[in-house]
């Protein structure tokens, strides 16, 4: 007695289609009929081991592809290739609320354009105490009004800078 290893026929109703792997209801496998519900019980593990290799195999060559792709971006952004670090930085400042863009790449270094805030952003005054110890608000002079506005923009920059990394 031989036994097949795929799906026990019967007469397939017309509404189905003959190409399915998975049996129908229609054609299960009698109770008594042990032999053959083993048999079509390998045939499922079987037809099931074949699946999952095969989409292994697929995620295996998907994977592969995709980690070759990134090595060869990685090998490019730090070789500075001034396409791929400007499409890195445009995305990266894309990405966050940053009000800057990349404007080019010169040999190691990146150029970039930040939107700065007005001086309006800065306050006019700040809190301090005269020599008999009262509270006072001081005038900013213009020395430093300016040190305080680049304090402000290097702070703008180094927080952009490190936003998108997150």
């Amino acid at each position: 007695m031989t036994v097949s290893a795929s799906c026990p026929t019967t007469a397939a109703p017309a509404s189905a289609s003959s190409d399915s792997t998975i049996c129908p209801p229609q054609q299960r496998v009698s109770v008594f009929r042990r032999s053959t519900r083993k048999a079509a019980q390998a045939a499922a593990v079987l037809a099931t081991q074949m699946e999952c290799s095969e989409l292994e195999a697929a995620g295996r060559v998907q994977y592969e592809a995709l980690q070759q792709e990134t090595v060869t971006l990685w090998q490019r952004l730090i070789a500075s290739h001034p396409d791929v670090v400007l499409a890195v930085l445009g995305h990266a400042f894309e990405s966050s609320s940053a009000n800057a863009a990349p404007l080019g790449v010169w040999d190691t270094e990146a150029h970039l354009v930040l939107l700065a805030p007005d001086l309006a952003a800065l306050p006019e005054r700040y809190p301090t105490t005269t020599a008999a110890g009262n509270l006072s608000l001081r005038k900013f002079t213009k020395g430093e009004m300016a040190d305080l506005y680049k304090q402000l923009v290097a702070g703008l920059c180094s927080q952009r800078q490190r936003r998108p990394s997150r």
